[in-house]
């Protein structure tokens, strides 16, 4: 009989606390709850949880100071942020001090279940993010990305991918540098600033036409830049070497 994944939901709103720590269980999770960050950075201390949901705005120690702790106690945890607010400063600094993702309030449970499931069943592998307004770019790479383990999030417009990088964490972000509403220069600099552990690689067929632009971001606010049409092979190899800390040049 396989150990129950560990889930740690911290909420002071009781209600919401025990109605979703009990569909959960329904499914087969064991779940610990906490109404408070003081709380859920004991349990941390004793339990190493395989996921918590941390509610942003509490009482006392709030939910951002809360995952600057508990990530302090435990650098692997992985933590989802809940917010029933318009709070884009915090969810920033949620997202900057670790957050695996943020999901608004009122929660939806078949949401929940599913990021559980994709987090769970992705830890051994990398979140990436394609953005490029070509629709076949987008579906062969996330075909060949999800065949080989990944997680794979798409976006036509950059911001698409801002609103998706305000929401979740992504290791890597392959980004065309050509979007019809703004430079892909112009997303990667504000995806830094969302999100400085993410690593941007710029994907372009001009790089002759821009060559002093793509000179000037890498290093800055990106890794490197691949050609188009892209080779599969060089993606994986490049995403393989980010996975295991080896240097890749552009």
């Amino acid at each position: 009989m396989e150990t129950p994944r560990t889930v740690l939901f911290v909420d002071d709103d009781e209600g919401l606390a025990r109605t979703t720590s009990l569909i959960l269980e329904l499914r087969g999770y064991a779940v610990t709850t906490a109404g408070s960050g003081s709380e859920a950075i004991s349990l941390t201390r004793e339990t190493a949880f395989d996921l918590t949901f941390l509610d942003i705005k509490m009482p006392e120690v709030d939910g951002v100071e809360t995952l600057r702790e508990l990530k302090r106690l435990r650098p692997t945890a992985v933590v989802v942020m809940m917010t029933a607010y318009t709070m884009e400063q915090r969810i920033g600094d949620a997202l900057r001090e670790g957050a695996h993702a943020v999901l608004r309030k009122p929660l939806e449970i078949e949401q929940v279940l599913e990021l559980i499931t994709q987090t769970l069943a992705g830890r051994e592998g990398m979140q990436i993010l394609v953005v490029d307004d070509d629709d076949g770019t987008l579906t062969t790479l996330e075909a060949i990305l999800t065949q080989k383990g990944y997680t794979v999030g798409t976006a036509s417009t950059g911001e698409q991918a801002i609103r998706l990088v305000r929401a979740v964490h992504y290791d890597a972000i392959l980004l065309d540098l050509r979007l019809p509403d703004k430079s892909g220069l112009e997303v990667s600099r504000e995806i830094r600033a969302l999100d400085p552990r993410a690593v941007v690689f710029l994907i372009t067929a001009y790089r002759q036409n821009s060559e002093r632009l793509v000179e000037e971001a890498i290093g800055n606010t990106v890794r490197s830049c691949l050609d188009k049409p892209l080779e599969p092979a060089e993606v994986l190899r490049i995403l393989y070497e980010l996975r295991n800390g080896e240097p890749h040049e552009s």
